[in-house]
């Protein structure tokens, strides 16, 4: 085994490239494989230009600021819900769990949602809403308790 560094690490290397299938897989069940080394190789340089990046981002709490965390964080935070990681990486970027969990529920205006081919048409979901508001259908409720958040009154139908 030579002493120096650089060739020891050169032999390790060359011992790992040559290997047959079966000591792959031994170096694989130790976690050795260079795929693997380069890939959380990658997974921590990508970690901390995370990182940098959102601290940059929580210097100020403008509106423009906030708002690229937010982008930041939504995209990231949707493949982490899959995973039930979220935590982890809450307390890992410094942002509360409770904030991330709303942000990956939020939906991006970036990323529109898949319409089926069977969907139906803007045009006749408002020509059966305008159908159901006509006076002799359906009555409004005077109650303010009955009332939407968007401040419209509700409807309700007459014979039913």
């Amino acid at each position: 085994m030579p002493s120096e560094p650089k060739k020891f690490v050169s032999l390790i290397q060359t011992c790992i490239l040559n290997a047959t299938p079966r000591k792959r897989k031994l170096f694989s069940e130790t976690h050795l494989t260079p795929s693997k080394k380069a890939r959380l190789d990658f997974l921590e340089e990508s970690m901390e230009s995370l990182k940098q990046n959102l601290d940059i981002q929580k210097s100020s709490n403008t509106r423009k600021y906030k708002r690229k965390r937010k982008l930041i964080v939504s995209g990231l935070s949707r493949s982490l819900r899959k995973y039930k990681k979220i935590r982890t990486m809450s307390k890992e970027l410094g942002i509360r769990y409770c904030t991330m969990l709303k942000w990956s529920r939020e939906s991006n205006s970036d990323s529109e949602r898949k319409k089926r081919k069977d969907a139906l048409s803007i045009e006749s979901t408002q020509k059966v809403r305008d159908f159901f508001v006509k006076p002799y259908i359906s009555v409004n409720n005077p109650e303010k308790r009955k009332s939407w958040k968007r401040f419209e009154t509700k409807t309700f139908l007459k014979y039913v």
